[in-house]
């Protein structure tokens, strides 16, 4: 089943990315009030999934889960993908492995994701939730052996709910999706977490990989009261760069490179 999406591209910081990733002259932008608005979204990367090849099943699924799963997802947020993209996980894990080892500050730093990248939620109707039980619902047989299914069971019997295990990481809204235009199914979601914590923010700009890291303090599964902040650059090479720090309780001014690329930015983390 074809995935089509819209690519979104707002802001001057966002167009003169267009030009350097396309080979075109750089222009001279100004930022805009715009650029500095943070954008929460809540299901998933800015990029579009587009129409799944069909030779992404064999190659792409082969290759998840990874042995880091929580930088797996990260990549994943900035892929535009059904799975992460290979190239990109093995940027993510060489970058993030020499920036803990260089920078102890930010050290038990992780990726706060927006769904586990492996559970589905499903409501189903009654004669489909029988079905199940009995085992005789056969229209999700092909998503199951494609997603790769080890595990189903019930979530509330009242309200006919199931969740759904599944062995690899991936952009759950696109296989959401699938199973929830099944007969029988009155919605399927990613199974989404709860509350705020500390985060890695990634933005990918050509060659450069941008990286915050949020430390965060307070009542966090309210949301969290303090932030303090960490930036860097790496480029393909591996060379790393500090770019600024910014801790929320005190006076000092937030560096623009924290406020382009941090929590505010929204493209691989959220803000709330």
């Amino acid at each position: 089943m074809p995935i089509h999406r819209t690519l979104r591209v707002a802001g001057t910081f966002a167009l003169a990315l267009l030009y350097c990733c396309t080979g075109g002259p750089s222009p001279v932008l100004e930022p805009t009030p715009e650029d500095f608005v943070a954008t929460p979204r809540a299901d998933g990367p800015p990029t579009d999934l587009g129409a799944i090849p069909d030779h992404w099943e064999t190659s792409d699924l082969e290759a998840t889960p990874r042995a880091d799963q929580n930088l797996e997802l990260l990549a994943l947020s900035v892929s535009g993908t059904v799975v992460a993209r290979q190239e990109i996980y093995d940027r993510v894990v060489r970058d993030v492995t020499a920036i803990r080892a260089s920078h102890p500050e930010i050290e038990g730093i992780n990726y706060l994701w927006r769904d586990s990248g492996n559970q589905l939620l499903m409501q189903v109707d009654s004669r489909t939730f029988a079905a199940i039980e009995q085992h005789a619902y056969h229209d999700w047989d092909g998503l199951n052996a494609r997603w790769r299914l080890v595990d189903s069971h019930i979530l509330v019997a009242a309200l006919q709910s199931l969740i759904l295990q599944f062995n690899g990481i991936y952009y759950m809204a696109a296989v959401a999706r699938e199973y929830a235009a099944l007969s029988g199914v009155a919605y399927a979601e990613p199974n989404s977490g709860l509350g705020n914590g500390s985060t890695i923010c990634l933005t990918i700009e050509c060659d450069w990989y941008r990286y915050v890291f949020d430390r965060t303090g307070g009542d966090c599964p309210a949301g969290c009261t303090s932030h303090h902040e960490f930036g860097f650059s790496t480029d393909n090479l591996g060379a790393i760069a500090f770019e600024g720090e910014w801790d929320s309780t005190t006076s000092g001014a937030m560096p623009d490179f924290i406020r382009r690329f941090g929590r505010r930015a929204g493209t691989s983390c959220y803000w709330w």
